[in-house]
């Protein structure tokens, strides 16, 4: 998921146009190897039972967000054309959502600290995203006005 994530935001202009560059067989080399060399920085300045504990509840709130987002989604766009079909949803969805919660829980109540870290990083991330959102709406080209 690291790389594909680099590979999207190089794609969009975040970062270097190299981490965008794909392989023959399409995987994207550059960001394959930027993502081991910060995966191997992470594990030489802390242990590594802290980092996994961390991104296990960082991928289980990315889950928990996912799923939500399916029944959102439904009900503001309902005749919205489905490229997927949702098995059993909606009770197979609440189910699977139910169960992340239920491990995000259990991963936070057994290691406190990664879930109160992984809530700061979050929290860093909201005002990031919004600034960015403003600085990319005002590079995109804007459309001329209609003559009348």
């Amino acid at each position: 998921m690291g790389p594909r994530i680099l590979l999207s935001l190089a794609r969009e202009g975040w970062l270097p146009p190299k981490l965008a560059d794909v392989g023959a067989g399409g995987s994207p080399q550059a960001a394959l190897a930027a993502t081991m060399v910060g995966a191997a920085l992470l594990i030489i300045t802390g242990t590594f039972d802290e980092i996994v504990a961390l991104f296990a509840v960082l991928i289980v709130l990315n889950y928990v967000a996912v799923f939500l987002s399916v029944f959102v989604l439904r009900s503001r766009l309902p005749d919205a054309a489905r490229p997927f079909r949702a098995w059993g949803y909606p009770v197979s969805t609440a189910i699977v959502l139910m169960g992340s919660v239920g491990f995000l829980l259990a991963a936070i109540v057994d290691n406190w600290r990664s879930g109160v870290t992984a809530v700061v990083f979050l929290s860093l991330c909201i005002p990031a995203y919004r600034l960015a959102g403003k600085s990319r709406r005002a590079l995109a080209p804007q459309a001329a006005p209609e003559a009348t």
